[in-house]
């Protein structure tokens, strides 16, 4: 039990707060970005076309609150301003989580795409985990955690990226 709590701690280690390069730094931080979502699922999670097939009767719905976590990097602003309006919304493949985007390994440090895409072409980042993965909220029914809950989820993180500053005095 001791090995597998450690192995979390470890798995749960997150960016770095600033990146530097020649080019100038980014800083990042933590954020937690609560997301409504009202969706149909099937009733039965195995539906391989996520109920794009199915009737009324074989849907129910899903109306939930949920917190998404993400790690949001902002180039310093000797970088350039001329890109601060954008900001990348990075979501990881379904095996992985906000950390693919810039591992907190010793030897990938130079593989951080958030810190590359920060310093290089100053354009902010959000890596978020999502939906049930990760620091994110996880349903009490894993059965909610299905491509429309997900989808809507994301829909919502890109919707308030559009319009609310993720920092506050941003």
């Amino acid at each position: 039990m001791h090995l597998l709590l450690h192995a979390l701690s470890v798995l749960l280690v997150h960016f770095s707060p600033t990146y530097a390069s020649p080019q100038g730094s980014c800083a990042c931080s933590p954020v937690t970005i609560p997301v409504h979502v009202d969706v149909l699922v099937p009733k039965d999670p195995t539906d391989e076309f996520a109920g794009l097939k199915s009737n009324a009767s074989e849907l129910r719905r899903v109306d939930a609150t949920y917190d998404i976590y993400g790690i949001f990097c902002e180039p310093d602003t000797t970088v350039s301003s001329r890109n601060k309006d954008v900001v990348q919304l990075l979501v990881h493949g379904i095996t992985y989580i906000s950390q693919y985007w810039s591992p907190p390994v010793e030897e990938f440090r130079n593989y951080s795409y958030a810190a590359f895409s920060c310093t290089h072409g100053a354009y902010s980042s959000l890596a978020v985990d999502a939906l049930g993965v990760g620091l994110s909220s996880r349903p009490m029914n894993a059965s909610d955690v299905q491509y429309p809950t997900s989808s809507a989820a994301l829909s919502q993180i890109a919707r308030h990226l559009k319009t609310t500053p993720l920092l506050p005095g941003a």
